[in-house]
């Protein structure tokens, strides 16, 4: 990375999050500056839309419980000096994401999608970011 001077940068966040309708929420902010600056884009945002149940009235133990989550992410060009003066510039994406977990008792099954579509951006110019990736596994809280 390159050392630059950036002046101050003024920009607006707009947030939402919490439940909607009983398991059913958002999750979500933007940030939009006037201008792009360098490793900075001009716009930038994340947003969830997720189910987040116990089910209690069918299991009212607790020991269920059930999270889906899908997500995307835009990123608008951001620019990367150069040390001859020039600028790369890593150009817009949108990742798209999926998540799945099911908690029984203390285990906890997941599986996520992270960029399903088959488009390869770089967040940083020549650095390309993995296609699809899809990761699975168990995780178990052990106590005594």
């Amino acid at each position: 990375l390159i050392d630059v001077e950036e002046p101050a940068a003024v920009g607006a966040l707009l947030a939402a999050n919490g439940r909607v309708w009983r398991d059913l929420g958002i999750d979500g902010h933007f940030v939009g500056w006037r201008t792009n600056g360098w490793y900075r884009p001009q716009f930038h945002g994340i947003g969830k839309i997720f189910l987040d149940t116990r089910w209690l009235s069918r299991f009212p133990s607790g020991n269920l419980g059930i999270l889906v989550v899908w997500q995307g992410e835009y990123r608008s060009a951001v620019p990367f000096p150069r040390s001859d003066g020039a600028a790369d510039l890593a150009p817009e994406s949108l990742v798209l994401s999926a998540l799945l977990e099911v908690r029984i008792v203390d285990a906890v099954l997941t599986f996520q999608l992270r960029n399903p579509r088959p488009s390869r951006y770089a967040q940083v110019p020549g650095f390309l970011m993995p296609g699809p990736v899809q990761y699975y596994g168990v995780r178990w809280a052990f106590w005594n």
